[in-house]
């Protein structure tokens, strides 16, 4: 079972290209601007709910003294500069006088409703206006927000509610329907009223630095908190990326090395298999390889063939007397001779310790010998320090081609050696 890992390349070329990092990091960006924007939304929502609770409750504080008004059926408070009778309350008994002489009018719940607004609203900045699609009282009458509130209400919404801005204010608006009841209809049964019927409603408006006076601090904490969660988690993954990425070049350039010391043994084993140490020239079981397929070749095709057979004269004696480095030096010196003069199609090699062997393809008997004179002057000129002197090479140096000496490889190579002089 093998135990080799397999790695996506698309997962290597994006840990390797930092460019392709830009995809993920997009990618989070738009996970943390969601939840941003989902924050922002949520505190608007938030805060839009306690509007709206707070303007509920007011609403239903004034609707209960308002019905509290109505059960009583007739409130009556002393007239004052604030508080004159009523002149939209038409009722024979509106206007009373106390036994001991105090003057009376009735506050009826619209009144009253208004009254509460002109006491509240300047110490609280809390405004709400009773107003109806067919008011009494012109100064009652909707205005164009109110009015599209009182007309969905008529559709049948229970509350309507929002955030309305300009140029000049900026405030939360609620308004909800105000429904006849039976002791509404002591005031109102001369407008033909029903119980149940919708006869208006109660705006609520509230100042909207109250209440999102400290939302924008709210949105900005959590522009830095997001902010803050997207640098640091980019630094740090960009740091762990980066780290894995050096890690993996680092690795690579290891594997690398590895693979080029692979090959270069590989081809240095080859080389020794095909080669001789000391020469670099090839050795007899290559050598002998090749004669066999040249000389298949040259047979079959009809072609010439020439193999030339040197050897050095003296060699072991040279050994004994001056030692290995001097023999290398004198194998080494022919041969660089013998490569100086083939050709590029020729095979030079070392046969034997002190032979070499030189297969000459499409070479005739005639070409061999030129060769071989060639070779028997280069080398004869050689001359080896050794110490204090001066060793001369001399060689003895044959030849044998097919067609004319031989008819197989192995009796070529003999004709050589017998031929040498």
């Amino acid at each position: 079972m093998s135990n080799q890992v397999h790695i996506n390349p698309f997962s290597i070329q994006l840990l390797l290209n930092r460019k392709l990092w830009l995809v993920p990091l997009l990618l989070w960006a738009g996970v943390i601007g969601y939840s941003l924007l989902s924050n922002i939304y949520m505190i608007h929502d938030d805060h839009t709910d306690q509007a709206t609770t707070s303007a509920r409750n007011i609403f239903q504080f004034v609707e209960l003294t308002r019905l509290w008004n109505a059960r009583h059926r007739t409130v009556y408070v002393p007239e004052t500069e604030k508080t004159p009778p009523n002149p939209y309350l038409e009722i024979y008994n509106r206007d009373v006088i106390t036994k001991t002489g105090i003057s009376l009018t009735m506050v009826n719940p619209a009144y009253m409703t208004r009254q509460l607004a002109e006491l509240i609203k300047p110490e609280s900045g809390i405004q709400f206006h009773i107003t109806s699609l067919e008011p009494l009282r012109p100064e009652n009458r909707a205005d164009k927000w109110e009015q599209h509130a009182l007309e969905s209400f008529e559709r049948g919404n229970h509350e309507i509610y929002e955030r309305v801005t300009s140029d000049s204010s900026d405030v939360f608006r609620y308004m909800a329907p105000l429904f006849v009841k039976k002791p509404c209809l002591q005031c109102h049964i001369r407008q033909g009223y029903e119980i149940g019927e919708i006869r208006g409603g109660i705006s609520v408006t509230l100042k909207s630095d109250q209440i999102f006076g400290h939302v924008h601090k709210l949105i900005n904490r959590e522009i830095i908190k997001h902010l803050s969660i997207f640098v640091i988690s980019v630094i740090l993954a960009w740091l762990f990326l980066e780290k894995i990425r050096l890690h993996w070049l680092e690795m690579e350039s290891i594997k690398k090395t590895q693979d080029q010391t692979i090959r270069n043994n590989t081809d240095e084993l080859i080389q020794l298999s095909r080669n001789d140490l000391a020469t670099k020239l090839l050795n007899r079981k290559t050598i002998s390889e090749i004669l066999d397929n040249e000389f298949n070749r040259a047979a079959h095709f009809l072609r010439d063939l020439s193999i030339i057979m040197i050897k050095i004269n003296g060699l072991n004696p040279i050994l004994d007397q001056y030692g290995k480095a001097t023999e290398k030096e004198v194998l080494t010196a022919v041969s660089g001779s013998i490569e100086t003069i083939i050709r590029p199609t020729d095979w030079a090699s070392r046969f034997s310790n002190d032979h070499f062997a030189i297969i000459l393809p499409e070479t005739s008997a005639k070409d061999a010998h030129k060769m071989v004179s060639n070779l028997h002057t280069a080398i004869n000129q050689l001359e080896i320090s050794s110490n204090t002197e001066t060793l001369k090479v001399t060689t003895q140096i044959g030849s044998a081609s097919f067609p004319d000496h031989s008819q197989s490889a192995s009796s070529l190579i003999e004709h050589s050696i017998e031929s040498m002089k």
